[in-house]
């Protein structure tokens, strides 16, 4: 194929050529690739998906050891009102600033597997202390170690899995459909959409039937309002953190053409 030296200068030039063509210019001009420096060049690896995900565990597991306690907080400015909610909401909204940073860098299908892989550290954790609990080496002194804890086990791990991967699945997509743009509105976006899909899952089937109706829906609607302001209050720490990790690590990854059920 003959071409004008003119239409070499041309931005498509390549597009000119057929298959074959280009195939034949990159073999004949590999050999002047510089290739020397290749094999002393150090691996780098994304450590920060070791750390997230340790710290993601770590959250998740100390929730379920927790999750069947309720705590109640007087307000002084509402005489005679009170809030209850869980106590293991101290620790479990940082699950969905974690699982965001993990999305926002790494992507769905790396969060989905962290998010699996969390679940599955409890239990091995959770048959330890009621084994311990059981040859009385505990004294019945680890909170939430009871006939609750099943029941507790079984309702975090539907609403979990709901709430987190809705989470991670709305960070995924808003963060294509806004271009990268506007990280904090996106991450908090992401977890009102958990904290509501896990609040009332979790909920009610832990407390229904245990508690008045009236009061579980106190404690649904203070689970969500709880973790809106948890996560609202941390969203531009985590939104800092991840712009460093992505740094750090090199990563940014785009979820484009993503089987969303197979991963």
């Amino acid at each position: 194929m003959k071409l004008p030296v003119g239409k070499l200068l041309e931005a498509d030039w390549i597009g000119k050529f057929s298959a074959n063509d280009v195939a034949l210019l990159a073999t004949v001009n590999a050999s002047d690739v510089n290739i020397q420096n290749i094999t002393e060049r150090v691996p780098h690896f994304p450590y920060g998906i070791i750390y997230l995900t340790a710290l993601f565990s770590v959250m998740l597991v100390t929730t379920n050891l927790i999750g069947d306690s309720i705590t109640t907080i007087n307000l002084p400015f509402l005489h005679g009102y009170s809030v209850l909610f869980p106590t293991a909401l101290v620790v479990f909204p940082l699950t969905y600033c974690f699982g965001a940073c993990i999305t926002e860098t790494y992507g769905f299908v790396v969060s989905r597997h962290v998010i699996w892989g969390a679940f599955l550290v409890n239990i091995p954790v959770i048959l330890i202390i009621l084994s311990l609990e059981k040859a009385g080496w505990l004294g019945g002194s680890v909170l939430g170690v009871s006939h609750q804890m099943m029941r507790a086990l079984g309702a975090s791990a539907v609403g979990y899995f709901a709430g987190e991967l809705s989470n991670s699945l709305v960070v995924s997509r808003l963060k294509i459909a806004l271009k990268g743009r506007a990280l904090i509105l996106r991450f908090l976006a992401a977890n009102a959409v958990g904290a509501v899909v896990d609040s009332v899952l979790f909920g009610t089937l832990l407390f229904y039937g245990v508690v008045p109706l009236i009061v579980l829906l106190k404690i649904v609607l203070a689970q969500i309002t709880i973790k809106m302001l948890y996560e609202m209050a941390f969203s531009v720490l985590f939104s800092r953190i991840v712009l460093w990790i992505k740094s750090r690590d090199g990563v940014d990854y785009y979820d484009y053409k993503i089987n969303f059920a197979r991963g």
